[in-house]
């Protein structure tokens, strides 16, 4: 059985744009193999290359560990690529299947907030992200970008 992922439009992991906040995004970059999907949208003036606000799909196999396990693993990549500086991290919501958080690096060249919506499902795990550069509107930006992430849902 495949799912059909479904965040905020319809169709999104054939969509080349989106229309998620007042601004427009274009696919910036798109892999795929028989296993594993990953889409990046940048805003339209911007690349995957030099971007300040990233949106990220990634659809991959079923996870063998919990979602807290892999939660933990996800913790452990990220304190060990900003080892020099302070990784924050806040749970928003958790389930069984499902996992809303952000983390947060305020310093250094990988300065960037992120919120980060994951879904399991009993054939595919499902990772929608919001990345932003731009630490000073984090406060402004996060009630819309919390909605739309805490709204992301799987249908058959």
């Amino acid at each position: 059985m495949r799912w059909l992922f479904f965040v905020f439009i319809p169709s999104l992991l054939s969509a080349s744009s989106l229309e998620l906040d007042p601004q427009s995004w274009k696919l910036g970059y798109e892999a795929t193999d028989d296993s594993m999907s990953l889409y990046e949208y940048t805003l339209n003036n911007e690349t995957v290359d030099n971007w300040t606000e990233l949106v990220t799909i990634h659809y991959s196999p079923p996870l063998q560990i919990t979602l807290a396990r892999y939660f933990n693993q996800c913790l452990t990549f990220l304190r060990h690529l900003s080892s020099e500086y302070p990784l924050n991290t806040r749970i928003i919501s958790s389930s069984k299947t499902s996992l809303f958080f952000e983390w947060w690096i305020n310093e250094g060249s990988l300065a960037q907030h992120e919120w980060c919506s994951i879904i399991s499902a009993p054939d595919a795990l499902f990772l929608v992200r919001y990345t932003t550069k731009k630490l000073d509107k984090v406060e402004e930006i996060r009630p819309l970008w919390e909605k739309l992430l805490s709204e992301v849902e799987l249908f058959e």
